[in-house]
């Protein structure tokens, strides 16, 4: 028979980049232009944001695999709390997307769950941080 072993450590985290690559390229791809679609005499130049949308989703859902890849990695604990809203927030960020693509609209929404996800990565990264330092003074 043969033995297959579980991946971990770093082949666990090259296959969850390489499978984030994978599904956001599937899903995600569309030609990506920052085009100026108006020009005002008072406002200046106007710039499409639909094309921003896509990277921005697409960076947030790379933020999330990457970096809680990176934090299960050097296992560390992390606020639960946060955790479960960025993943609802992740899922809601995709769903909507998936949802207004079909419907050929940008949405604003997008970019800001979008930040909020990676407010919330950074938040919860400081928190594993903390824990670990606390952790390592009550060891010593």
């Amino acid at each position: 028979m043969i033995d297959f072993k579980k991946p971990s450590g770093p082949l666990l985290l090259l296959l969850y980049v390489l499978l984030a690559i994978a599904v956001s390229r599937f899903i995600f791809f569309e030609p990506v232009e920052l085009t100026a679609y108006g020009v005002s005499k008072t406002v200046g130049w106007a710039f499409n944001i639909c094309s921003f949308v896509i990277l921005s989703v697409v960076m947030s859902i790379i933020v999330f695999v990457l970096g809680y890849s990176i934090l299960a990695m050097f296992k560390t604990r992390v606020n639960r709390i946060v955790s479960i809203v960025h993943t609802t927030i992740i899922l809601i960020t995709i769903a909507l997307f998936l949802l207004l693509k079909f419907y050929n609209s940008c949405y604003i929404l997008q970019v800001l769950l979008s930040v909020i996800s990676v407010i919330l990565f950074f938040i919860n990264a400081g928190s594993a941080i903390r824990y670990k330092l606390t952790d390592n003074k009550r060891n010593n």
